[in-house]
């Protein structure tokens, strides 16, 4: 690799890495911690159990499985070669996009125009997860696009049992 690719891919590993802080932060002062936690194991769960749905599926299309190349996709970053596993949807787009959307329902009762400026900043994080997963190899957009829509998806969920 070149010195100019490898500080890219080393900041976007870093933004991975990065966000179970913001996550575990969070939690600590969090007022309804059961919530929360819930909704990241149901996010976990879901999201590999349809991974594992998609490995036992005969000939498993294309756009299932990860890009050509995509090494090092887990958690810390150190998994080797996984161009052949499933990566649909994507665990790491799915657990920020039910984080944030998480805190944006919560900050906001309900959707008009004065409230967009609120939903684009609390997904400018999920956009950042998403390219770096892009960028990173380890997913394509449709992983991508379903790993963002499951974790709103259980954010919404979430957020009406709560109410």
């Amino acid at each position: 690799m070149n010195n100019d690719y490898e500080v890219v891919y080393n900041l976007y590993s870093f933004w991975i890495i990065i966000l179970p802080l913001f996550y575990s932060t969070y939690i600590i002062f969090e007022n309804k911690k059961y919530l929360l936690l819930s909704g990241f194991i149901i996010t976990f769960l879901l999201h590999y159990f349809i991974k594992k749905i998609t490995t036992v599926i005969p000939e498993t299309p294309d756009y299932l499985i990860r890009p050509f190349c995509a090494k090092d996709c887990n958690l810390l970053n150190n998994d080797g070669p996984c161009d052949d596993e499933p990566g649909f949807p994507s665990g790491h787009v799915a657990t920020t996009s039910f984080f944030f959307n998480y805190l944006l329902l919560r900050f906001i009762n309900n959707f008009d125009i004065n409230n967009l400026k609120y939903i684009i900043l609390y997904n400018i994080p999920v956009l950042l997860t998403g390219i770096s997963r892009y960028y990173k190899k380890c997913h394509n957009n449709l992983q991508i696009v379903s790993g963002y829509i499951l974790g709103i998806i259980i954010a919404i969920l979430i957020n009406r049992f709560e109410k």
